[in-house]
């Protein structure tokens, strides 16, 4: 590939007690790519992105982080990746730039100006000495970003970031999504089950149910193909698997 492969999964297999989990999930990811994943709860996005992060270990396959295998030397691996799983984590007794600062130390070289830049990115400059606790959830969200973005990430990884947020926050991280995609040249790989939410700023999508992957490809070549919008047609897709309509089979939508 002439692009550079930021995230590659290959044959991503894990079941959990309860039967959930996924099964034989493969994709990629280049780099300047903003990828949706999309589907409903329970459907196996958390566990792909757990997987992807090395906070979950899988029964079979394989996940590469910029060409280094995840099991293999999970430090190297993350070195260029942000994560934000779920709910943001923050020691609320204690002001946006303290949490930062201990973010921070996890990279000896950075110099402490970077710390003030994330919270430029992410609009929390005037909030930097207040404390957590009187953070709204936005504000949260904002700060776990903020987070994940201290280490200068090539790759963020971020598992349902609107959760909870009101449409004000929303548009606010759509907009920092894109701003930070343009600028940062950072590649995004997130996950909804509101399609809504996501597709404008998405380049490419992925749609998982029942922990297959049943479509996947690139937003713009689908929304030609399919002549709905991205919601519609990803109602149509999980409708269909549903009743037993496909073969089960992930197919592809301009791969290229």
């Amino acid at each position: 590939m002439s692009e550079e492969t930021v995230l590659d999964i290959e044959g991503l297999t894990k079941r959990y007690r309860n039967g959930r989990g996924v099964s034989d999930v493969s994709l990629q990811i280049t780099r300047g790519d903003v990828y949706g994943f999309f589907g409903p709860n329970g459907a196996g996005k958390s566990t792909v992105m757990k997987i992807a992060a090395g906070l979950v270990r899988a029964d079979r396959g394989r996940v590469r982080l910029f060409g280094t295998d995840v099991a293999e030397d999970y430090e190297r691996a993350m070195a260029r990746v942000g994560v934000l799983i779920e709910k943001a984590e923050a020691f609320e007794y204690m002001s946006a730039y303290k949490n930062l600062e201990l973010a921070a130390r996890l990279y000896p070289e950075l110099p402490r100006t970077r710390i003030d830049e994330v919270l430029e990115l992410t609009g929390l400059s005037a909030s930097k000495r207040e404390k957590v606790g009187h953070f709204s959830l936005g504000m949260k969200q904002r700060l776990g970003i903020a987070s994940a973005l201290v280490g200068r990430p090539g790759l963020l990884i971020l598992d349902e970031p609107t959760n909870g947020l009101d449409i004000e926050a929303t548009v606010d991280l759509r907009t920092l999504i894109v701003r930070l995609a343009r600028e940062e040249r950072i590649t995004f790989f997130l996950s909804s089950h509101l399609i809504s939410e996501m597709e404008s700023i998405c380049s490419r999508i992925g749609i998982i149910q029942d922990g297959r992957i049943i479509r996947e490809g690139s937003w713009q070549s689908l929304k030609q193909a399919s002549g709905q919008t991205l919601e519609s047609y990803y109602m149509s897709q999980i409708r269909s698997e549903k009743g037993g309509e496909t073969n089960g089979a992930a197919q592809a939508i301009d791969l290229q």
